[in-house]
């Protein structure tokens, strides 16, 4: 009897442990809070559901991952896991980190992934682009974020003005603005700077690799010597702002439309009058949008688990229903063109929707983000970008020598880049 009981233990203990050797434990590695720098209270809803949904398809995987991150402190908490060689399996990536992480190696490259199982014809082309460094896929971009023109429509019904179409100019974008001159009651334009211009007008600022500067273009030139004549007949003022009203157009990310436009933060933002979305009007070399914004995700290079991370990150994309649910989870846009052929995205998109704010169509926003442009966000991107604000702002300000001027900022900038 006692023999019996014994073999029952072993057999018991065999069994449980030969489950657990069969199990695969995914971590992913996510952060709290928005990415596009809203208000967002459904953390990890989007993520709890997609593991729920995949692991019922794999029940011999199990998901997890550690919860409490803020973004302001996930890049240097990845960067420490990585130090350890405790990095999860598969994680977010922020902007600024992703073409160091590729650089070093940290990413497992995804092209072999998707040259056996993965069709790129669904995805927007500029979304995957994001991914790529030196040619190879590094990470694939979960949702995206485009910029359009928002107009305040009463200040146009108001003085007579029609509002533009979706294909317009910087002509006539300036033309209006002209028009507005005169009223010290309000603004014509605010936040729409030189980088906004350069995008519109089809220009990349710096070389993929984040070495070069191509500030002395050709390209760039136009667009701050036309944001300099914006700025002449509508100088900049920082008592004027869109959301109180006084302000007739103002360049916002989809995101900040997501989150002020509907339900319940709507009421804190832009509500006295009525407003419209455009797409942003074009420069001579350019098209109808930015600079595209994108959350990637990437599988990291020492990862024992790298097929079932790349099946649950290829379902993150793919799922029709988890993709539908980043309109409901998050402030982005799906890289699932699908999701937005849907009949029912048009329908959701006007639900909860304040009563004031613009319709934006499911048209709008694809043919914003396949007018956009997707540049890499370096490591020294932003102190770059915050060294030609400075510049520039002296640049306008003295406008006779600005070819010249921009020479010279970008001799400066690529000395910076280069060391």
């Amino acid at each position: 009897m006692k023999n019996t009981i014994i073999i029952s233990i072993l057999f018991c203990m065999f069994f449980v442990s030969s489950c657990t050797n069969r199990e695969k434990h995914l971590e992913i590695g996510l952060f709290s809070g928005s990415v596009w720098n809203v208000p967002y209270w459904q953390n990890y809803k989007l993520f709890d559901d997609a593991i729920e949904k995949f692991t019922e398809l794999h029940p011999d995987v199990r998901v997890s991952y550690r919860s409490g991150t803020l973004k302001e402190n996930y890049s240097e908490w990845i960067s420490q896991k990585i130090l350890k060689g405790d990095e999860p399996d598969l994680f977010l990536i922020l902007p600024e980190n992703f073409i160091l992480f590729a650089k070093l190696g940290i990413l497992e490259s995804l092209d072999h992934y998707m040259n056996r199982d993965f069709n790129r014809q669904l995805y927007f082309k500029n979304a995957l682009d994001s991914g790529r460094y030196k040619k190879t896929q590094y990470g694939l971009a979960m949702e995206v974020v485009p910029t359009f023109m928002f107009v305040n429509q009463t200040i146009l019904s108001e003085t007579g003005i029609s509002l533009p179409t979706n294909d317009w100019t910087w002509n006539d974008f300036y033309s209006i603005c002209k028009k507005l001159k005169n009223n010290n009651s309000i603004k014509a334009v605010q936040g729409f700077d030189w980088k906004i211009a350069a995008y519109t007008n089809g220009q990349q600022l710096f070389s993929d690799m984040g070495d070069q500067a191509y500030l002395s273009e050709a390209g760039v030139y136009d667009a701050v010597k036309f944001v300099g004549e914006i700025n002449s007949i509508c100088p900049p003022d920082d008592s004027f702002d869109f959301e109180d009203g006084n302000v007739a157009f103002a360049p916002l990310p989809f995101s900040e439309y997501r989150a002020y436009a509907y339900y319940p933060y709507s009421i804190q933002k832009y509500k006295n009058f009525d407003w419209q979305a455009l797409l942003l009007p074009r420069g001579p070399e350019g098209h109808n949008g930015a600079d595209l914004k994108t959350l990637l995700m990437g599988i990291s290079s020492r990862s024992d688990k790298k097929n079932i991370a790349w099946e649950f990150m290829q379902f993150l994309i793919t799922d029709i229903e988890i993709q539908k649910s980043i309109f409901t989870y998050s402030h982005g846009v799906p890289v699932l063109k699908e999701i937005l052929e849907l009949d029912e995205t048009q329908i959701f998109l006007n639900r909860g929707k304040d009563t004031n704010a613009p319709l934006l169509t499911p048209l709008q926003i694809t043919r914003s983000i396949e007018n956009s442009l997707v540049f890499p966000r370096f490591a020294k991107y932003q102190e770059a970008i915050n060294m030609a604000d400075i510049a520039l702002e002296e640049i306008e300000q003295h406008p006779s020598r600005l070819q010249h001027q921009l020479s010279v900022l970008n001799i400066e900038l690529n000395d910076y880049l280069e060391h």
